[in-house]
């Protein structure tokens, strides 16, 4: 079957007035596709979902929905009109509404007995049909968000925004509640984007994840490729732990390291000789008795299962390794260690 666009932004940019908000933002989602927004504090992700819903004049650019325009220095769709549903992190549920009738608030206007049977149908897949009757004072936070979900949904919306509504949540219930909702989106095809501050939610429901940093969409691709193929050391930097060793390129694509031998992808207007900064993901670094390459155990991190350790190369060089516990590992202590892959990021 042939795959639908349903969301793509093309060169967009904002300005407040008092300098970019966005600047020449690309992506574009498929139909049913899950997508996650990451970067720092103040970098423009929830201005980015508030253009795409329209409560945003952009500055430049386009956007368009199921391939129809919606946004352009010509055309300029009002939010009602552009079927986009939105989930905020203040759920603005209706005090003296019940359940039911807060989802119903989604969908008036039309004949009273569909309204009816879209708000039992969604009563019904989020979980809540022995709840419609109930206030959201009377129910929990993880129930006050399911509500909120089924008002969204009940417009049927092909995209469904969602501005970190989890981060009030304690852990344990945003995980099941991610786990559950998810399903629902995958289940009734619904594409979805999401701002969010956690890493480890973002890559556990995305298809795709796009990191904004001052304004500007520094990448976009898979969470493999943002993890393990960054583009930039900010990205880098910004996506798990990282940490970097000094490298001589050799040639086109061989490093000289204090680690040995590595091989890396070409590096843009990097020259024979040039030194580079090597990338090193905790797990691309292991412990070996025998490796004739030691080095310093600086901190030890105990995680339970595992322990995060920091090490220092005999040239002041320091890089992260995950460890399996051990009972003779101690700060101060000097280990063998070994790089675990033969291809690594390098930076110019």
């Amino acid at each position: 079957m042939e795959c639908q666009t349903m969301l793509k932004v093309d060169g967009l940019s904002l300005d407040y007035g008092e300098g970019s908000v966005l600047k020449n933002i690309h992506i574009e989602l498929e139909k049913g596709q899950h997508a996650c927004l990451i970067g720092p504090s103040g970098s423009g992700k929830s201005s980015l979902l508030r253009s795409i819903a329209g409560f945003e004049t952009p500055l430049n650019g386009t956007i368009y929905l199921r391939d129809q325009l919606v946004y352009s220095r010509e055309i300029n769709v009002p939010p009602e009109e552009r079927k986009v549903g939105m989930l905020f992190q203040d759920l603005a549920l209706f005090p003296h509404l019940t359940v039911k009738e807060n989802i119903a608030f989604g969908v008036l206007g039309r004949d009273k007995n569909a309204v009816s049977k879209i708000v039992d149908e969604l009563l019904d897949l989020v979980g809540l049909s022995d709840f419609s009757a109930r206030y959201s004072h009377q129910l929990s936070g993880g129930q006050q968000q399911r509500v909120a979900l089924a008002r969204a949904l009940a417009p049927e919306p092909g995209l469904l925004l969602l501005d970190e509504p989890f981060s009030s949540l304690d852990n344990e219930l945003r995980s099941e509640l991610l786990k559950d909702i998810y399903q629902i989106f995958s289940e009734k095809e619904i594409t979805t984007l999401m701002v969010t501050h956690d890493q480890v939610e973002a890559f556990s429901v995305a298809d795709r994840l796009g990191v904004l940093i001052a304004g500007e969409l520094a990448q976009w691709g898979s969470p493999f490729a943002l993890y393990n193929e960054p583009v930039s050391k900010s990205v880098a930097d910004f996506v798990g732990f990282s940490s970097y060793i000094s490298a001589t390129l050799v040639d086109s694509n061989t490093l000289h390291t204090a680690l040995g031998t590595l091989h890396c992808a070409p590096v843009n207007n990097a020259k024979i000789g040039d030194t580079l900064k090597v990338l090193l993901r905790p797990e691309t670094m292991g412990l070996n008795d025998k490796s004739p390459i030691k080095a310093k155990i600086l901190k030890r991190l105990y995680r339970g299962a595992d322990s995060l350790l920091t090490l220092s190369l005999n040239n002041g060089e320091t890089f992260y390794i995950n460890s399996v516990n051990r009972d003779d590992l101690s700060v101060g202590q000097v280990v063998g260690v070994e790089p675990l892959v033969k291809a690594v990021v390098a930076f110019n």
